[in-house]
């Protein structure tokens, strides 16, 4: 999604982009925060076999995540071009929140 690989080390895991951007959810994490430095030290080592299997453990709440997210951009997108899509937008949640 943000065409970055997962690199890290045994002590921590981050996204690191083609640009050289690293997106890291927990960098301001106390955790995180007293490695210090070494947070962001790349080995791989956390790649070995039970660490993949783990992140394959969650795939398919990511792949949920995912769609959520590209689905409200889509309708966004939708929305932003075409004032009747955006106000059957609107029609649709409040029907779905006053039925709730």
């Amino acid at each position: 999604m943000f065409s970055g690989t997962l690199v890290g080390n045994y002590e921590h895991v981050f996204v690191m982009l083609t640009s050289g951007q690293r997106i890291d959810l927990n960098e301001g994490q106390p955790d995180v925060m007293l490695l210090g430095e070494r947070a962001h030290v790349i080995d791989n080592s956390p790649l070995h076999t039970d660490y993949r299997e783990s992140l394959a453990s969650c795939l398919p709440r990511v792949k949920r995540w995912a769609g959520w997210v590209l689905n409200e951009y889509a309708l966004a997108q939708c929305a932003a071009a075409s004032p009747v899509f955006s106000a059957k937008i609107m029609e649709t949640q409040v029907s779905s929140q006053l039925s709730k």
